[in-house]
């Protein structure tokens, strides 16, 4: 099988990938494509940093970076070199390393050596060997890269097969050891195969690679670490010039030259010779052969190369084999029929001085740091502080394109700025230095995004609940009900069971046409979920009913964008471009990147519903009964409002209630029909009353937090609350309605306030996400605020 047709398997939910070099535009549509295809979404890719660096400045763009996957940089004293994809599945694992880079190159055109290992639930021999790997991606992975430490806890949360299992770097498999072998503080990759080998005796080496030392030092110490044996180098023949020199080759003693040519590998299909990017060692001993295949050219930095000191970073597989089968399996008996001479070679000068492993004549551009966006804003961690308040960062979006400049300001120890909750979703940014000069291009991570992008794809049920929110932008009783049979829905197909103070309870079914009855009082009462539930709700549907919900407020920053493919983004595309249909072969939508069209986009005018006042009514006495429930629910022992399901909840069923309110003074219509004075239904007691049962779970909840992190759910509900129990309190004034009414909901007011200021004295993130929501708030019920003055 080719390298490029191995991401066609299922039953991966997590791939970890590292390369040297990196093609955006052939990841994106070769092994993005595929593994998202079947299944595989929850995808982070390591690079090193200049090499990054300098193939975004060239491409300015790696489209669905920071949506689809997450992109990012790893710098070392050498050059960051491994070739790892490590896939996870619920049940299966597969880890393959070798030469070759995310690359057309590497995919297709090159000669390269690759080795996969396999596990599953009937063969779990090479478990710890992907433990190991796993944890050399996280040691190299930033720990202040918020959005790698998500992929990461998603790919552990996914995977149960990985909580007994301690990485080891060795393991054995059909009785032959395995070692996978990477640069180490303790132990290079040279050294690791020399006490790899023991004390078998080495009559013959040998060793395949593109790039040499100038002087071959790096084989020279591969060769007196193995005893000095004799020796077939095999060569890129067609190379346009060999690393080494003729003196260099000519001081080594039981040295043979060799051509990959005649390697049945060495051809592709169209008769070209291949050139050669593989990276082989073979040590045939007394008892064993030895092969070690991977990143590692046979070089000082790449052998030789230690973790946090000089050299390389790679990683390597080293397997013992039958003695004297390793050649004739690997098929390079025909390369060494023949000998080649020295002068068939192109050499490298004499006076040429260059360390492999990075060409150094290329110009490499500055690194720009590292950007994501979360809470509604971007943050940026420059790659030094040097200057860092005199620098500039132009956004742009998925194609390139320039949409905004901003200077950003240190908060709380961080970098960053607001965005607009307009207009396109910035994905790269470049930094402008105060100087002038420009960094190298950006990947913008989108926390929430990513988040979203990862899951599997949903069921019809729920994809069904999700599309009728097609073509609306504003909120009503059926929006709340919906997101009920989300939230029961996605509960159900992830196996949450919802028990109710410790007692167990059977997760009912919900079918499309379940009418919900008395279901907010057994819903708040729920256990609290674990955090890895939680995030499974916060990466699927739910979090898609919120995104619809802050977007009719105007709470959501432009931080999705035409490159996302959940569907509630395709609903919105189709909002916006005014098309939806097939393209006449059943194959979706335009010309977009996932279907949509990206350009001339009409302005579409809002589509309301018409309603009759039966309709409307009913919906209003709706409303009025959910309120009922939720304030009997909130009023049991051990609620918490801000749990995250809680939390959703209470932020949509307050702003339809808003969004369903006639102003004061007012007569009430059919999109508006609970007044605001009316006792029997009126907004403000309303608003009252799920507010005054909030003051005591709310503070309880608050104080037994201490400095735990509100996650943004939860935020939008505190935010949504304080906004109404203010609004309430001034309608109740204006309307003059009785002190029994407004009294209370003054001091309800005052107590809520004292509770949210306590929150963010110790939260400073989370005061400044209140404080950006509050205009947003504002803006989404500026009638009702208009009418009170």
């Amino acid at each position: 099988m080719r390298y490029d047709e191995t991401f066609y398997q299922d039953g991966f939910h997590s791939a970890l990938l590292t390369s040297y070099s990196f093609d955006p535009v052939v990841f994106r549509n070769v092994i993005l494509t595929r593994m998202r295809g079947h299944g595989c979404r929850n995808i982070a890719v390591l690079v090193d940093q200049d090499m990054l660096n300098r193939t975004l400045s060239v491409v300015k763009t790696a489209e669905r970076a920071g949506s689809a996957y997450h992109l990012a940089k790893r710098a070392v004293s050498g050059a960051f070199h491994p070739k790892i994809v490590l896939r996870l599945g619920k049940a299966k694992g597969s880890l393959m390393i070798g030469s070759a880079n995310l690359t057309t190159g590497g995919l297709t055109g090159n000669m390269e050596a690759l080795a996969e290992l396999t596990i599953s639930e009937e063969e779990m021999s090479a478990a710890p060997l992907l433990a190991y790997a796993l944890e050399y991606f996280e040691r190299h992975a930033d720990p202040e890269d918020k959005a790698m430490r998500d992929v990461l806890s998603r790919a552990r949360d996914k995977t149960p097969w990985l909580a007994d299992i301690e990485g080891s770097q060795e393991s054995e498999i059909d009785g032959r050891r395995l070692l996978l072998a990477t640069e180490d503080d303790s132990a290079t990759i040279g050294e690791s195969f020399a006490s790899f080998i023991q004390e078998d005796t080495i009559d013959r080496l040998l060793v395949v690679s593109p790039y040499w030392d100038k002087n071959l030092s790096g084989l020279k110490r591969l060769r007196s670490a193995l005893g000095m044996p004799d020796t077939a180098m095999i060569v890129d023949a067609e190379a346009d010039e060999q690393g080494f020199t003729r003196n260099a080759f000519i001081s080594q003693e039981g040295v043979t030259l060799h051509s990959t040519e005649e390697h049945d590998a060495g051809w592709d299909r169209k008769d070209q010779i291949r050139r050669l990017h593989a990276k082989l060692i073979i040590a045939c001993g007394g008892e064993a052969d030895y092969v070690l295949a991977g990143s590692a050219n046979v070089t000082t930095p790449g052998l030789y190369g230690r973790y946090g000191g000089g050299g390389n970073a790679e990683a390597c597989l080293i397997r013992e084999e039958r003695k004297g089968t390793a050649i004739d399996r690997l098929g390079l008996s025909v390369c060494l029929s023949e000998e080649m001479a020295l002068e068939d070679l192109n050499l490298r000068s004499e006076g040429v001085d260059q360390d492999h492993g990075r060409d150094e004549d290329l110009i490499w551009p500055p690194d720009g740091g590292s950007m994501w966006i979360e809470h509604g804003s971007l943050f940026w961690r420059p790659p030094s502080e040097d200057g860092t308040d005199s620098c500039r960062l132009q956004l742009a979006d998925q194609g390139g394109i320039l949409i905004d400049t901003v200077r950003m300001s240190e908060v709380h120890g961080q970098w960053t700025c607001n965005l607009s909750t307009e207009g396109t979703a910035p994905r790269i940014g470049t930094v402008v230095f105060g100087d002038g000069a420009k960094s190298a291009p950006v990947p913008i991570a989108s926390l929430s995004g990513l988040g979203t992008n990862a899951t599997a794809p949903r069921s019809g049920h729920v994809t069904r609940l999700l599309a009728e929110l097609d073509g609306r932008d504003d909120l009503d009783m059926d929006d709340y009900e919906r997101a009920l049979k989300v939230i029961m829905a996605s509960t159900k197909e992830l196996g949450i069971t919802l028990d109710r103070k410790g007692k167990k309870k059977d997760q009912p079914e919900v079918e499309e046409d379940e009418e919900l009855r008395e279901l907010t009082e057994e819903e708040y009462g729920e256990r609290a979920l674990t955090k890895e539930e939680e995030r499974a709700l916060r990466d699927g549907p739910v979090s898609e009913i919120r995104r619809f919900i802050n977007s009719c407020l105007g709470l959501d920053p432009r931080e999705f964008s035409d490159d996302d493919d959940d569907e509630l983004t395709k609903a919105m595309r189709k909002k916006n471009t005014g098309s939806g249909g097939d393209d006449g072969n059943g194959n979706g939508d335009g010309d977009g990147p996932d279907g949509g069209c990206a350009d001339d986009r009409p302005d579409v005018a809002p589509e309301y519903e018409v309603l009759s006042w039966d309709v409307a009514d009913e919906r209003a006495w709706r409303i009025y009964d959910r309120v009922d429930e939720t304030c009997e629910a909130l009023g049991m022992d051990g609620v918490e409002p801000l749990s995250y399901l809680n939390a959703i909840r209470l932020h949509i069923l307050i702003n339809v209630l808003l969004k369903s309110a006639a102003a004061v003074g007012e007569d009430i219509d059919e999109r508006h029909p609970i007044c605001a004075s009316d006792p029997a239904r009126s907004w403000v007691r309303m608003i009252g009353r799920i507010c005054s049962r909030l003051v005591s779970p709310l503070s309880q909840q608050v104080q037994a937090m201490g400095s735990e992190q509100l996650q943004d759910e939860c935020l939008d509900a505190l935010a949504t609350i304080l906004f109404a129990v203010g609004l309430a309190a001034a309608a109740a004034k204006k309307a003059e309605l009785d002190p029994k009414v407004t009294k209370p909901l003054e001091r309800v007011h005052g107590n809520l306030a004292h509770t949210a200021a306590r929150f963010a004295m110790s939260q400073p993130t989370a005061n400044d996400y209140i404080r950006k929501a509050m205009p947003a708030l504002e803006k989404a019920h500026r009638r009702l605020l208009t009418s009170v003055g």
